[in-house]
């Protein structure tokens, strides 16, 4: 018998019969969960309860799965992605500029039987002087939204839009872009500086393909001694360049 368990004498009373002695043995958590408050009656645990099966009791406090875990975790996020402001709206190009100049105008205002075939028409028939008219005001346009969306980036956080940025992945769509000024501050690999001054300098080339070029720095880098290896003190400074540039923002 453990330590922490307890013989409990109950007496069962029948009408037809003697008082009958029933001894179990339960652990001193199941005799005191079964205490009412302000009682001294006790009351034994079935014996279909003590007897419950290993297997069953798994199956009570069952861990969540890999896919259910996920399944939560993205249930999660959709609810903090539904607190956070809507982004303003993208970028646009000529063609969407000239479509909304057709549906407009008043010569098709409220037609809405005027298709999207016939707009195509009408704008492979412009000339390409008036074209640039609507590529400089959708030029107009991106400029105003790059700014607000600037801005509204730096007011819902890096953390909230990498949230938004996987919902739109999983939806299918095009992930929003991160500012530069919303971006963490972090140091640049030294491997990174390395390579970068051996395409500036000439000795790689693009030419003879990424993934060659690529290789051969590796097989450079593990070359040079830890006294050639003097990329650290510039991955240091750039780093605080742009921690110094990021603070005065």
């Amino acid at each position: 018998m453990q330590a922490n368990e307890r013989i409990l004498i109950i007496r069962l009373t029948e009408s037809s019969a003697n008082e009958v002695d029933t001894v179990y043995t339960q652990s001193t958590n199941e005799i005191l969960g079964s205490v009412e408050e302000g009682s001294t009656n006790f009351s034994a645990a079935s014996p279909e309860h003590m007897n419950a099966s290993p297997d069953h009791k798994r199956e009570q406090k069952r861990k969540l799965t890999a896919q259910e875990r996920r399944e939560a975790k993205v249930t999660k996020e959709l609810a903090e992605i539904m607190a956070i402001p809507e982004p303003p709206k993208g970028a646009t190009n000529a063609y969407k500029c000239f479509v909304q100049h057709c549906y407009q105008s008043s010569a098709i205002a409220g037609k809405f039987g005027f298709v999207q075939n016939d707009v195509a028409t009408l704008w492979k028939a412009l000339s390409t002087t008036e074209r640039q008219r609507f590529t400089k005001e959708a030029s107009d346009i991106n400029k105003l939204r790059a700014v607000e969306h600037d801005k509204w980036a730096e007011a819902v956080g890096y953390t909230n839009i990498l949230k938004i940025n996987r919902e739109r992945v999983r939806s299918g769509k095009q992930k929003l872009r991160i500012p530069a000024s919303v971006r963490p501050v972090r140091k640049t690999p030294v491997l990174s500086i390395f390579v970068k001054a051996k395409f500036a300098s000439g000795e790689f080339s693009y030419s003879e393909g990424f993934a060659p070029a690529m290789k051969r720095a590796g097989e450079l880098w593990r070359e040079l001694t830890p006294s050639q290896k003097v990329y650290e003190a510039q991955s240091d400074s750039d780093y605080q360049q742009r921690l110094a540039a990021r603070s005065k923002a």
